[in-house]
């Protein structure tokens, strides 16, 4: 990969619009405000399957992103643009991370090549990851996914059709209604709620035995990555985002809304259409201390922005104009993105994982 660095400012604003309470739809005709921006990372070869962000126990600044890289394997890549070696394999879906007791989380993620859910570990004193474990597979060409906990997870086939699993030594399965056809599923840390993309463009939020509670419209479209972000007054919000625009929608709050959308700056070339994104509001430190999103666009290049709340709204938070981060130093004597390795380093015990 070719990586350089391209710095911007940050400007984000958002506007209030209303929803009804069993059917929560946006109005994208609403003002949209502007999100830009601020570092390009660089350019990835092959097909993508996904992204998403990882989080460091400690130290905030050492967090970024597991990518999904289809054939070129797995890869972590820091907030600072440091890449970790490739977990070989065919990823094609985005990943998920569960976050145990202490300091231990784990990284899952579908390898086409072998038919298995794996988990892999990130070293947190330097870049390896390691697989720690690893589940067969009944089903066939996982398209999404989402882990529940350590052993329990939404697997969603080609086809759309949606299972239960439970993993380990009393493994089980029990299929999903077959009412929509899903594209992608979220599950909500603290309170265990289940959410899943539809390809008819909505949102579904459903009970463990796959009988929708709620359902949301983001009108993006019918091909849309959506996350969740949790304000720390407990607020849950759905964050939708398709092409160049975005939508954040309250689970629980009737009234709100907010759409945004990227921009670019004199002398930046806009970023193509979105294929992929992921955002956390989680701290990783510098401009991202309030948390960050990460897309790559149509021509593989990956872009940070960091996420500092929208105003009047998510976490009450002020609109900040942010400016141009310094340039830092890089190794000339190492490609672009740093890759360091650590081979020093003795992986902990797993805790909280039966293995």
């Amino acid at each position: 990969m070719n990586f350089q660095r391209t710095l911007l400012s940050l400007i984000i604003i958002a506007t209030l619009l209303s929803c009804s309470p069993s059917d929560n739809t946006s109005d994208q005709s609403a003002d949209s405000k502007a999100i830009q921006l601020i570092d390009h990372i660089g350019q990835f070869e092959g097909e993508i399957g996904g992204l998403n962000f990882w989080h460091h126990p400690v130290n905030n600044y050492e967090g970024g992103i597991i990518v999904a890289n289809g054939e070129a394997g797995l890869i972590f890549i820091s907030i600072e643009g440091v890449a970790s070696q490739v977990i070989p394999g065919a990823f094609f879906v985005k990943p998920d991370i569960v976050y145990l007791d202490g300091d231990e989380a784990l990284i899952f993620a579908p390898d086409r090549n072998r038919n298995e859910l794996i988990a892999i570990r990130k070293n947190l004193n330097g870049t390896e990851l390691e697989e720690v474990l690893s589940f067969p597979l009944e089903e066939k060409k996982i398209s999404g996914f989402c882990m529940i906990d350590s052993l329990r997870a939404i697997l969603i086939e080609e086809n759309g059709s949606a299972v239960y699993r439970k993993f380990g030594n009393e493994s089980s399965a029990k299929p999903l209604s077959a009412k929509e056809k899903y594209v992608d599923c979220k599950a909500d840390n603290v309170t265990g709620r289940l959410f899943l993309s539809t390809r008819k463009g909505k949102i579904v939020e459903i009970n463990i035995d796959g009988d929708i509670i709620k359902t949301f419209k983001p009108n993006l479209g019918s091909a849309f990555d959506f996350d969740l972000y949790r304000e720390e007054e407990g607020g849950l919000f759905l964050i939708g985002f398709s092409d160049d625009k975005g939508i954040a929608l309250s689970v629980d709050r009737q009234d709100l809304a907010k759409p945004f959308h990227l921009t670019a700056n004199n002398g930046f070339d806009m970023v193509g259409a979105v294929k992929h994104f992921t955002m956390t509001g989680g701290n990783l430190g510098s401009v991202y201390r309030n948390g960050a999103i990460a897309i790559i666009d149509s021509d593989n290049e990956l872009y940070y922005a960091p996420w500092v709340g929208l105003p009047d709204g998510i976490d009450g938070q002020e609109a900040l104009t942010l400016g141009p981060r310094p340039p830092r130093e890089i190794d000339a004597e190492e490609d672009q993105l740093g890759i360091q390795l650590d081979s020093t380093v003795d992986f902990p015990e797993l805790s909280g994982v039966d293995q």
